[in-house]
């Protein structure tokens, strides 16, 4: 009886055990790319619910595992950037062929040890691969099937020589490379001939945390000398003054750095004197221009002064005038105005009593000259104009 049980029960175990066993596997695995997966983030993150609709797409610090199980990314065409660090990804099996517009594509902080999968992203510009186990990338690859590269991270993986790197000196675009904290060694020839002088783009270096910095000896004077187009190695920028300096050191030596910086010395003092000379011409000129301002208005207010629709004595009037400029010192480059014919600003030239005439004639209808007393005023009003104009007179 007992075995008969037991034997009735055998089959039930063995499909509950199998049930569990799947769950596991599944549980196992990580969460699955699924189209209804990738729906429920777009909501999420306010994207579009219509595939095709986006360009952008953010799959990072899911836990994935697999891209291509349910074709879940097919639909997405019209991406233009995908961010997928933080999972868990050994390959990527061909699950991003068909983003054909592509331009940015994260996937660092996961365990890909192949770049395989990255065929036919020829408008890829940023790739970020690093913190993954990638220890070498065969020729013909990267440089075939992106070769629009711009920006490439590697930073963090197994690369242990430069041959490890295949053919990335073919990427022609190619002006920001992060190779740092890998174990590349080799010497100066390898590293600098046969690598990076051959990247005609290179812009931005990270070589930091490799055991080749140690090996060449004056490392960064050596890349900045060598490589024309580099302006940031490492942890800072490479300034206009630092390449003059490592250029003469690669030249002349010491020396000739030393010789260098001298001259860079002299050229920045000269640089600041001449700066100075400049902003003190600047104030120069300024009360230049406010001195023959200045004598402007004194001028237009004396001669309002002297020209009097009931004084023709003209002789006197041009006598007065020329004494009134002759007496006036000022800087020697100002020259001293008087008004034209047409009332513009001349130099100062010696007048006579046609010329006065002339300025009377044309000044008849100048607004102070016309000038009356109101009917209305009384003597205490009458008498206190006639002091102001005294005063003026004086």
């Amino acid at each position: 009886m007992s075995s008969t049980s037991s034997d009735q029960q055998s089959p039930a175990n063995t499909h509950t055990h199998t049930n569990n066993s799947s769950q596991l596997a599944i549980l196992s695995s990580g969460p699955q790319l699924t189209p209804q997966f990738i729906k429920n983030l777009c909501k999420q993150q306010n994207l579009y619910q219509t595939p095709h609709l986006n360009d952008k797409l953010y799959l990072h610090h899911k836990g994935l595992r697999n891209l291509d199980s349910h074709g879940a990314l097919l639909p997405y065409t019209n991406l233009r950037a995908l961010w997928l660090e933080g999972n868990a990804l050994k390959s990527l099996s061909g699950a991003l062929q068909h983003l054909k517009q592509l331009r940015c594509l994260y996937l660092h902080q996961n365990l890909i040890e192949d770049i395989s999968g990255l065929e036919g992203l020829e408008e890829l510009r940023t790739l970020n691969l690093s913190q993954n186990r990638l220890s070498r990338i065969e020729a013909g690859t990267l440089s075939t099937w992106c070769p629009m590269l711009n920006n490439l991270n590697l930073a963090q993986n197994k690369f242990v020589s430069i041959e490890d790197l295949g053919d990335l000196c073919n990427l022609e675009h190619l002006s920001v490379l992060d190779l740092s904290d890998n174990k590349i060694d080799g010497d100066e020839e390898t590293l600098v001939d046969n690598f990076l002088s051959k990247l005609k783009s290179l812009s931005v270096l990270y070589l930091k945390g490799n055991p080749v910095v140690n090996r060449i000896r004056s490392y960064r004077k050596v890349l900045i000398s060598r490589i024309k187009t580099l302006q940031y190695i490492d942890d800072r920028p490479v300034f206009d003054d630092e390449r003059r300096c490592a250029e003469a050191w690669a030249l002349g030596g010491v020396k000739a750095e030393q010789e260098e910086r001298k001259l860079i010395l002299q050229e920045k003092r000269d640089k600041e004197k001449q700066d100075l000379n400049n902003f003190r011409e600047w104030q120069r000129n300024a009360r230049v221009k406010r001195l023959q301002k200045e004598l402007e208005d004194k001028m237009r207010e004396r001669i309002a002064r002297l020209v009097r629709p009931m004084l023709y004595n003209f002789e006197a009037i041009a006598k007065q005038i020329n004494d009134e400029f002759r007496n006036i010192d000022p800087n020697k480059d100002v020259a001293l105005p008087i008004v034209d014919e047409n009332f513009e600003m001349a130099p100062y030239e010696e007048i006579d009593a046609q010329k006065c005439r002339q300025l009377f004639v044309e000044w008849k209808d100048y607004p102070y000259e016309k000038r009356e007393i109101p009917a209305s005023w009384s003597a205490e009003q009458k008498a206190e104009y006639e002091k102001s104009e005294s005063s003026m007179s004086d």
